[in-house]
């Protein structure tokens, strides 16, 4: 959904720039899918701003 790696997910998730997982046994973890969707809108927007664009 995002395009990242797994490993840059969670240095993003290390710096607070990413929401945390949350996890559903030993091996695994998984985001709320609102939390991401935002996440990528929120990176839409910045983006927008720097060029001026206007959605």
């Amino acid at each position: 959904m995002t395009g990242c790696k797994k490993s840059t997910i969670y240095e993003l998730m290390r710096a607070g720039k990413f929401p945390k997982s949350v996890r559903l046994n030993a091996r695994m973890v998984a985001w709320a899918e609102t939390a991401v969707l935002q996440w990528v809108q929120d990176r839409i927007a910045e983006a927008q701003q720097s060029t001026g664009a206007q959605q």
